[in-house]
């Protein structure tokens, strides 16, 4: 049986390629599930939890049950880890000895990774015998990067691309194995969107690992000329154009709201967005926007979007200055 190591994050992009890999018959011998940094940590947290828990270890997890029960989530990846009777570990950062030690202790042929938040060290790398396999949610060379959901979507792309691509020392850099798109219709939620997107990828995944262990990988270089990355989106990112046709607003802000800090700025008025209600691609209203309670309707071009405020997001230019940018308390 192969020894796998899964990273991942909380999320579908993470768990649906976990559980596809159980039923494929190669349960991962570790489970590795990203943590946001600490602000002001001196050392990176390292928490390791063992499928095989002792007497002690559950009478534990009874008690700590009993005086506040976790809630389940479909897609918590710890939580299907442990349901799936896994290893886990949970850190901030997976290039840490110690996080290195636990991972030459299970010594694995090789890393899935799907949808990681840091990239891993050559030290890390070099501690799987046949390397890694990574699932991006994005097309490569064109959208490497850790958000390239989020300009897609900004940029009014109908298509979404996903690849599975071998792990080396760069930034979604490897050699791409295979790639799939996905159609879409307007208004779907960001991480219903990456759930499609790893749905797509998970059989070309199973198949791919195989074809890593088995040695007949076929793989392809990434052309340089087309290479370009997505970075992390800033708070000017968030900014809706009302320039853009409604349905690609629409659309941006039904797939990044949640995610991302989202904000229209109308006559030196600036409002923080909640969710996307609807759109008229047709409608063409004598007014450029209008606000009722907490609901925006804009006039895009072409077309009109209604938005939903978020608590306390109308901030009115009387109420900031332009230096102080940044979403509301």
């Amino acid at each position: 049986m192969y020894r796998l190591v899964f990273f991942g994050l909380p999320g579908a992009f993470s768990t649906i390629p976990l559980e596809a890999l159980v039923r494929a018959g190669h349960p991962p011998a570790l489970v590795v599930e990203g943590l946001e940094r600490v602000p002001g940590a001196l050392r990176p947290t390292v928490e390791v939890l063992s499928a095989r828990t002792s007497i002690w270890d559950k009478l534990q997890s009874r008690l700590r049950a009993d005086a506040a029960p976790e809630p389940k989530s479909a897609h918590d990846l710890g939580q299907v880890a442990r349901r799936l009777g896994l290893d886990l570990i949970k850190t901030t950062h997976a290039n840490d000895p110690k996080v290195q030690a636990l991972l030459r202790s299970v010594e694995p042929d090789a890393y899935v990774v799907a949808g990681f938040h840091h990239l891993l060290s050559p030290a890390t790398l070099a501690i799987a015998k046949r390397g890694g396999l990574n699932v991006h949610p994005g097309a490569l060379p064109e959208e490497r990067g850790a958000a390239p959901l989020f300009w897609a979507l900004r940029e009014g792309h109908t298509e979404l691309t996903w690849t599975i691509h071998v792990l080396d020392q760069g930034e979604d850099s490897g050699d791409v194995v295979v790639s799939g798109k996905l159609s879409f219709e307007p208004g779907a939620d960001g991480q219903e969107l990456l759930g499609h997107l790893a749905t797509g990828a998970t059989p070309h995944l199973v198949r791919a690992v195989r074809a890593l262990m088995a040695g007949d990988l076929v793989r392809m270089p990434q052309p340089r000329s087309d290479a370009a990355r997505r970075r992390r989106p800033g708070f000017r990112d968030g900014r809706i154009d009302p320039a853009r046709p409604a349905w690609e607003v629409f659309t941006f802000v039904a797939g990044c709201a949640r995610s991302y800090s989202l904000f229209a700025e109308c006559a030196n008025d600036r409002f923080f967005i909640r969710r996307a209600v609807s759109f008229d691609p047709k409608a063409k209203p004598d007014f450029e926007w209008f606000l009722s309670g907490d609901r925006l309707i804009l006039r895009c071009r072409p077309g009109v979007v209604e938005l939903e405020l978020k608590e306390n997001g109308a901030i009115f230019s009387a109420e900031y200055e332009e230096e102080a940018e940044g979403p509301p308390p």
